[in-house]
């Protein structure tokens, strides 16, 4: 669902938190010394605008340890915690683990030795408290638990993909007239889901289609206990093995279903269509050029799956008539594949 059709159902409202106007963000670059290294680092500094004047204005500051290396405060962390929190309380006034009053235990490290620590109690306001992990300039969403959040300083953009490798290499494959396999380029640079969530972020309306690939695992022993290919492979535990796969652009994880029956039934359609076609919805939401319409896509499933539909082979009936299912165009490269690295 994009922001303008939840606003537009009246689903939830979205304005900027506290009550102002406009929330700006920066990102100012700082020269800190760590570690006698020289390192450039950028931090979030946030304005907030009422009636087209900053109102408060939150700049990070640099400051120096015992140590002598260089750390950046960002009074904008606190803020965000203690807003949310009475934000919450605000919107849900009948809550006791947000109203009812609890103490909170502090170490402070500076009067602390070893095996002492310095403790002290703060009394609050509910029974738990937020604390910010971190500030992000954009992100992309492929369900709750497959995301990309892309910080300023590239070594703090957290990339999450359930079921897919982040950080191993991958080895994309293809194949030519004559049914033979040979390796692409496609992933030399970025791994399938970080592909898919560039592209995601790029022009969700025209993304580019997946492709077969090949990477390492690890056999570990309560695999090697539970499938029998290892032993057909003649492969023991800590070996190395050859896994085949392809990103799926479609996720049945993306959705919150009306019931057990309704993700049953289009669980059973999505493993039918992708062992038969190489993929599910995509084939309906294609572009003249191939590409995907992953917006599309996502927004009218969403609303046929709140509105309690539990057959999802129907709804595409009408455009099947008379017309040829259309496979996913690296799908004979992906089944081959298999055949390749599978046992003989």
């Amino acid at each position: 669902m994009t922001t303008k059709e939840a606003t537009d159902n009246r689903s939830m409202r979205f304005a900027p938190i506290g009550g102002y106007d406009r929330i700006e963000t920066l990102w100012p670059e700082f020269e800190l010394e760590i570690s006698r290294a020289i390192q450039l680092k950028k931090a979030v500094h946030i304005r907030y605008w009422k009636d087209n004047e900053t109102v408060l204005d939150l700049v990070p500051t640099v400051y120096t340890d015992d140590k002598g290396d260089d750390h950046i405060s960002e009074p904008a962390r606190n803020w965000i915690d203690e807003i949310a929190m009475k934000h919450l309380q605000l919107v849900f006034p009948g809550v006791d683990v947000l109203h009812k009053d609890s103490t909170t235990l502090l170490v402070d490290k500076k009067k602390s030795s070893p095996g002492y620590p310095h403790k002290t109690y703060k009394s609050r306001k509910g029974q738990f408290e937020f604390e910010v992990k971190d500030f992000y300039e954009s992100g992309s969403f492929h369900g709750s638990a497959n995301y990309r959040l892309v910080h300023p300083n590239n070594k703090l953009t957290k990339l999450a993909m359930r079921s897919y490798e982040t950080k191993k290499p991958h080895y994309g494959v293809g194949l030519s007239q004559d049914k033979q396999l040979w390796e692409v380029d496609r992933f030399k640079e970025d791994n399938p889901a970080k592909q898919l969530h560039k592209g995601l972020l790029k022009d969700p309306s025209h993304l580019e289609r997946s492709q077969p690939f090949i990477k390492y695992g690890l056999v570990k022993p309560g695999l090697y206990k539970t499938q029998e290919r290892f032993q057909q492979w003649e492969l023991m535990p800590g070996d190395d093995y050859i896994k085949p796969g392809m990103l799926r652009e479609f996720s049945l994880s993306q959705f919150k279903f009306c019931n057990f029956e309704q993700w049953r039934a289009w669980e059973r359609w999505y493993i039918r269509s992708k062992e038969k076609y190489g993929h599910s919805c995509e084939e309906w939401y294609l572009n003249d050029d191939g590409t995907l319409d992953y917006q599309r896509m996502i927004s009218e499933i969403y609303k046929a799956i709140r509105g309690g539909h539990d057959k999802p082979y129907e709804m595409f009936r009408e455009a099947t008539r008379g017309q040829v299912h259309v496979t996913h165009p690296h799908h004979q490269t992906l089944n081959v594949l298999k055949e390749t690295v599978a046992p003989s």
